[in-house]
């Protein structure tokens, strides 16, 4: 049940950190100890010419401890004599064994027995690594022993296992109490190489003993991957590191666009199967991260450079160990973890764009700075010594020489200059480093960072629906800066691992937009350039811990961490200046601008622009895994908690540069109004004179708050069962519960006691019983089916509750919040068919059905002025249906003998999504004009057979890729079908971009033992029009007064038809081509 209350009072409440600090050191602090206790225990021990495994079998009754070693190697029954009181058990080992050859390892409870060999040089050895699973369940098989010859190590909390050894081909034994022994045949181990070795091991039964499997390296790897695809608890797709690396892409936004059922918009936003971004969440290194936009509740992917990501794994279903709060997917982004080997690798590459490099590229004044992704002080005015509240008061008081102090604070960054688009440039460095500890233990070390920058030029028409506003042969320059660096430190112990990760990633983007415009609410023509400056800061900081406890082997994981995200807008502006004439002996356009403005005046007609938006989340939490056996199988129960907490503030001003009429008449002002541009106009000196004055303007000429504060914490429970009753049969399930308390302060229209707006706090309360199911029957080691059902939610953030307006310069467009939105609730049910046939190849088919009770769309509504502004709307209900499928399979399956046929791939998936949305036409005009929405009646219902706004009625995605041992070749194909980007009452109203086709190319060589690396990539071949429609009849002007009753005379309906249809925006990007070398140290 959800309500929300009014408070006059903001309190700040601190978490309750100090308690879950207090639980988690006491857990450690057991952990760590229990062990070493044991270790330190004082032993008296008389032995005399005993065999060997005499003092293996004292050890393990009195201490616990169990012995594992290789019988090829070790010897049980050699003789031994020992006689020692009150020593530890490190002592007794030294003692008993060292006239015997062989050496021991501790690393938690196992004690390794081997013998005693020099070390290899490193000159000529190659490294064996892995994860040893268990084949029913895909649980990490700990305190396994790996062998190779007489070297060995054994695994650790996460099954995983790293061996240095000599080149050479080797017989791999792998052996661990409760499971069947195995051998791996044929694993050749090359100088200065990572040969990756999966290993499967099948639980023992009864009390057979001596058998052992024998599977040769190719085939046992195969039985590894079966193991971990299969075993997903969640239906899921992702892609991998080395999937990226075989694409263009630069940033994580490009590559989920691979993934199945995944578009992007506005080349940031991601849509998983048809829902836009606010229904989806993201993790990054498994935590939530705050929104990076101030006008929508969304994450930017594109501020996080694809080099540093592991793997990105989208959950399209729900579990309870993960946050409830999304409906679409939760996409998962892994950066690189701790390394297998020493490494240092550097990268740099160049590229250029086909309409961009080398052409003229205007902007306002630029800064060293914005090399270093940065604003710079020469752009930074609001709140560095201009405070709005202080200034409003001057304007009140007609204080007009105080203002004059304060506006000449306002840098002169008025005026387009002309420059060169340079060719891309990129530089990349990685740096690993290991370090392994005689116990096994591992210490490990990753470093990395990347730089980016490109000047970009795109060509566009537009007509504005807002204005209404007709733009013709527009150009948009884009100066982009992007930065990214990661730090990662872990300890990895036999039953402990710690990791501390660090994320930081800076983008900064300065758009200067060139354009003719005719304003159909004025006369004439006016020349018009908008510069815009943006720079976002994404920082996360995470620790956590993972622990296996005692001899059953609870499992025990904790995380905390730290993100802020902070965007800046410091310096955007607009200006327009109408054409009255042409200088006859230049030629050059002569332009009066308006400087005569009033308090009702809007940023729509012209002045600055500054906005700040910085919020902070911490979440804290730790679950218990705890396995038992039932019905001869592993079983496991799991619960925990998951703690949120948000902090965001906002800031915005708009402002319009005004004549001082009261002080100088309107001639005085025309001496300046006429054929001079407006940086000669705008000058810092004509406002500290008193002769201009900035005049604080709002969005749309309506009341409105300029900014938000939020406060949010959520605390969340779980619990959930994963259980095998048959063999073939696995069920996950449980529910989460989540207490949701959201503080949001604003501007609020009050309609009680007199229309009227004040600042107020706002309190939204909701707690939610999440349940889940997943079910996945397995025909065989390569078939399963799975179903699942799920409710989840997607709550509205502060910016969509907050009464303020933000007007969007390139849409030109306001953008409304609105107070007492609901949060939205969906039912989802998903069925899967899935086929693995061999390594990297699937076949997947999968269909779902999802009902949503108020979901939350974007709504775009036609004024009594017939103008269109953009407000956040609760729907009463919506439904979506559709199917995926995905194939990945190499051609080997023609002739198995081909190494080329065995090493070419084909990739595929499509979606198919349909929806129908129910909403009350009464309650969005109430809404629109500020009042609360009444309760849903059957007589303003109305029912849409159209798509949710962001929501693709499909998506295709195909690639064809090669990676021989020294060429590779990859070829990708994208397209996604028409979709709503606003949403309306009737069809007239909604705005649609139109489906586009894709085609990006990558051609790369591996040279120097594979050391170095070239790669040629082709992005966007095909070069089409990108292209935002709205559906008219035929006519010769846009429609002012009604909508067309229907699109009976367009013979492709609500289609794009480019004779009769009004483009929003129809632009062109260019084809980017790049040139990247790399290479490993």
């Amino acid at each position: 049940m959800e309500r929300f209350t009014k408070i006059s009072l903001f309190r700040r409440e601190r978490p309750c950190y100090g308690f879950f600090t207090t639980v988690l050191a006491v857990i450690l602090t057991l952990s760590c100890t229990t062990l070493t206790a044991q270790s330190a225990r004082r032993l008296n021990v008389t032995l005399q010419e005993a065999p060997l495994q005499q003092l293996f079998d004292l050890i393990r009754r009195e201490t616990g401890f169990v012995v594992n070693y290789v019988k090829e190697e070790v010897d049980a029954d050699t003789r031994i004599s020992v006689d020692v009181k009150n020593v530890s058990l490190r002592e007794l080992l030294a003692q008993a064994l060292q006239t015997t050859g062989y050496v021991t390892e501790i690393d938690g409870n196992i004690i390794l027995v081997k013998r005693q060999q020099q070390q290899t040089a490193r000159q000529t050895s190659g490294t064996l690594y892995g994860q040893v699973l268990d084949s029913q369940s895909g649980d990490p098989v700990i305190g396994a022993t790996i062998k190779a010859g007489n070297t060995g190590t054994t695994t650790d909390v996460k099954g995983e296992y790293r061996l240095r050894l000599p080149a050479g081909t080797y017989t791999i034994s792998i052996s661990s109490i409760g499971y069947a022994s195995k051998q791996v045949r044929s694993v050749e181990i090359k100088r200065d190489a990572l040969f990756q070795l999966g290993i499967t091991l099948a639980v023992q039964k009864g009390t057979l003993k001596g058998v052992e499997v024998v599977a040769s390296a190719r085939s046992e790897s195969i039985a590894a991957l079966y193991t971990r695809q299969k075993n997903n608890v969640a239906i899921s797709d992702g892609i991998s590191a080395e999937q990226i690396r075989r694409t263009p892409d630069n940033n994580v936004a490009q590559v989920l666009k691979r993934v199945s059922g995944l578009t992007v918009q506005d080349n940031k936003f991601v849509t998983v199967r048809g829902m836009s971004e606010r229904y989806n969440n993201m993790l990054l290194n498994g935590s939530s991260l705050p929104s990076t936009e101030p006008n929508r509740r969304n994450f930017a992917f594109d501020i996080i450079p694809s080099n540093l990501i592991d793997n990105v794994v989208v959950n399209k279903t729900a579990t309870p160990d993960l946050p409830g709060e999304f409906t679409g997917g939760l996409v998962q982004v892994n950066t690189i973890d701790v390394p297998k080997e020493n490494f240092l690798q550097v990268s740099a590459g160049t590229g250029w764009n086909s309409i961009s490099t080398g052409k003229d590229f205007y902007s306002t004044r630029r800064m060293n700075s914005d090399y270093a992704g940065t604003a710079g002080d020469g752009r930074r005015w609001f709140r560095h010594g201009w405070d709005a509240g202080t200034y409003q008061q001057y304007i009140n008081d007609a204080d007009f020489t105080s203002a004059a102090a304060m506006n000449a604070k306002v840098p002169n960054n008025y005026g387009l200059y002309q420059y060169t688009a340079k060719p891309m440039q990129q530089y990349q460095l990685s740096l690993g480093r290991s370090k392994q500890f005689n116990a096994g233990n591992t210490l490990g070390l990753v470093l990395a960072g990347s730089y980016r920058h490109e000047e970009n030029i795109e060509e566009y028409d537009a007509w504005f629906r807002q204005s209404p506003t007709i733009v013709n042969g527009a150009r948009e320059y884009n100066f982009i800066t992007a930065m990214g660096a990661i730090g990662n430190l872990a300890y990895q112990a036999k039953n402990h691992k710690i990791s501390w990760r660090n994320v930081l990633n800076r983008r900064f983007s300065h758009v200067n937009i060139d354009q003719l415009a005719e304003d159909k609410g004025m006369t004439g023509m006016h020349r018009e350039y908008i510069s815009m400056v943006e720079s976002s800061d994404l920082l996360q900081s995470r620790l956590e811990g993972e622990h296996v406890l005692g001899a059953r082997g609870i499992r025990l994981r904790w995380f905390g961490d730290m993100a802020s995200v902070e965007r800046e807008q410091p310096d955007t502006r607009y200006s327009s200046g109408l054409i009255e004439g042409y200088d006859s002996l230049t030629g050059k356009e002569l332009l009066k601008y308006n400087y005569i403005r009033t308090a009702s005046s809007t940023i729509k007609d012209g002045g600055l622009f500054a906005s700040w938006m910085k919020e902070k989340r911490k979440n804290a939490g730790l679950d218990f895994t705890y396995p038992f056996t039932f019905l001869d199988r592993t079983q496991k129960i799991k619960t925990g908690y998951w703690g949120t907490f948000r902090d965001a503030d906002y800031e915005q001003v708009s402002l319009a540069p005004m004549l001082n009429t009261t002080l100088y008449g309107n001639a005085e002002g025309d001496k300046y109004g006429y054929g001079k541009p407006d940086y000669m106009i705008f000058t810092p000196e004509n406002f500290a004179s008193g002769l201009f004055y900035y005049q604080p303007v709002t969005v749309t000429g309506l009341s409105a708050g300029d900014y938000y504060k939020g406060k949010q914490s959520l605390h969340a429970a779980y619990i959930m069962a994963d259980l095998q009753p048959l063999e073939k049969l696995r069920v996950i399930g449980g529910v989460r519960m989540e207490d949701n308390t959201m503080d949001v302060t604003s501007v609020v229209r009050l309609t009680q006691g007199g229309v009227r707006n004040v600042d107020s706090t706002v309190r939204y309360r909701e707690t939610e019983w999440l349940p889940s199911v997943n079910i996945i029957y397995s025909f065989s080691p390569k078939v399963n089916i799975r179903a699942a059902y799920s409710k989840t939610l997607a709550r509205p953030d502060f910016r969509e509750r907050a009464s303020y307006i933000y007007y969007d310069f390139r849409m030109r467009q306001s953008v409304k919040g609105v107070t007492g939105l609901k949060a939205s609730v969906a039912n989802n049910a998903d069925l899967r068919f899935e086929w693995y046939p061999h390594p990297a190849e699937v076949l997947s088919i999968t269909g779902f059905y999802k009902k949503y009770d108020n979901p939350v769309e974007l709504v775009s509504y036609k004024q009594s002025d017939n103008k269109y502004n953009l407000f956040y709307f609760n729907l009463v209900n919506a439904e979506n249906i559709g199917f995926e499928l995905d194939y990945r399979r190499s051609f080997g399956f023609i002739r198995p003998s081909s190494k080329l046929l065995n090493n070419l791939y084909l990739s595929a998936n499509f979606a198919y999504m349909k929806s129908t949305v129910t909403y009350d036409a009464v309650n969005i005009q109430r809404v629109q004009s500020g009042l609360e929405p009444l309760p849903p009646s059957d007589s303003s219902k109305s029912d849409r057979k159209r798509p949710l706004q962001g929501l693709s009625p499909y998506i295709i995605n195909a690639g064809l890729s090669y990676q021989g041992s020294v060429i590779g070749m990859n070829i990708t194909y994208n397209r996604f079908g028409r979709r709503v980007l606003f949403a309306g009452i009737d069809d007239y109203d909604d705005t649609y971009e139109n489906p586009r086709d894709l085609l990006d190319l990558q051609v790369s060589a591996r040279l120097l033992k594979q050391r170095m690396e070239l790669r040629m990539n082709i992005s966007d071949l095909l070069n089409q029009y990108y292209v935002e429609y709205f559906n008219k009849r035929p006519d010769t002007r846009p429609p002012t007064d009604t909508a067309p009753a229907d699109n009976a005379d367009d013979p492709k309906g609500f289609g794009y038809n480019a004779a009769t249809d009004w483009r929003h925006k129809q632009t062109r990007k260019g084809t980017n081509y790049s040139f990247t070398v790399s290479y490993r140290f």
